[in-house]
């Protein structure tokens, strides 16, 4: 298998000149051209870290999300992406250099992925982490997988909600091409580390996360129809129960090995 993950790409700087000048050059590009065609607001950023390792956990509509998250931030970020998309001609190319890494969807690339995740965060890096998994069929906020609480457990990172409005409409995942439209970007307040917490109150403490920033930006249309039962009281699927065990188990098997390595605490403190 070739190396997927590049040390030289996850090392690479944050902002100013280290950005490059390819990636400064098409990020004023992609910010023009957001705001031209999808009216992108961006509210809250300051509750981002400006430091350290952070993941941008946001709910996936469209293929617009990872692209409109990523233009919205001033430092460089990084991405996983299903390994196919690397083999579309300039596609590819483009990804890449936008520190996007490669990943397989099989189940057995369950450790590869989580690898990744965490060798980005130990350089303190920050990533765009989709906890639901894939895009929602009709734009509501969908269960939340185990990954992002495996990752969380070994990184120790902040973890900050990111909720993207509007994307699904202008390119849902059944039409081929995207429309104009106006999209908004969210930001939650920061989920900081606690070690007593356990992957079940963590998932709740992010689900909940997710309603109460849809609630406070009026987004009743991300809501999920049965996020509410009686009473008003929130019933967060804190596990996708679509998920079959035997895959979850594979998963916990693969990530095991890199729960049990040290940290490094002091790559945590580096500069963003």
């Amino acid at each position: 298998m070739p190396e997927l993950v590049r040390e030289k790409q996850i090392r690479r700087g944050d902002r100013g000149l280290s950005m490059g000048a390819f990636y400064a050059l098409s990020l004023f590009v992609s910010r023009f051209v957001a705001i031209l065609c999808f009216d992108v607001r961006i509210h809250r950023p300051n509750r981002i870290p400006a430091r350290g390792a952070v993941i941008l956990a946001s709910n996936h509509a469209s293929f617009l999300d990872p692209w409109l998250v990523g233009a919205a931030q001033p430092r460089r970020i990084c991405y996983l992406a299903r390994d196919t998309l690397f083999r579309v001609p300039i596609l590819g190319w483009l990804i890449r250099n936008y520190d996007a890494h490669p990943v397989q969807r099989e189940t057995t690339a369950a450790r590869q992925g989580i690898e990744v995740c965490l060798r980005i965060l130990e350089h303190a890096r920050k990533l765009i982490f989709f906890p639901e998994g894939t895009r929602s069929r009709d734009g509501r906020l969908q269960p939340l997988k185990r990954g992002l609480t495996l990752i969380r457990k070994r990184s120790r990172a902040a973890v900050v909600p990111v909720l993207v409005r509007g994307t699904h409409a202008c390119w849902p995942r059944d039409r081929l091409l995207p429309a104009f439209g106006s999209t908004s970007i969210h930001y939650g307040e920061v989920i900081p580390w606690e070690s007593s917490e356990s992957s079940e109150a963590f998932q709740a403490r992010l689900w909940s996360s997710y309603l109460d920033l849809a609630r406070e930006v009026d987004a009743p249309e991300l809501l999920p129809e049965d996020s509410v039962a009686e009473g008003g009281v929130v019933t967060p699927p804190s596990i996708n129960n679509e998920e079959p065990p035997e895959l979850l188990e594979a998963a916990r098997r693969s990530a095991a090995p890199l729960l049990a390595q040290p940290i490094h605490p002091q790559r945590q403190m580096a500069a963003g």
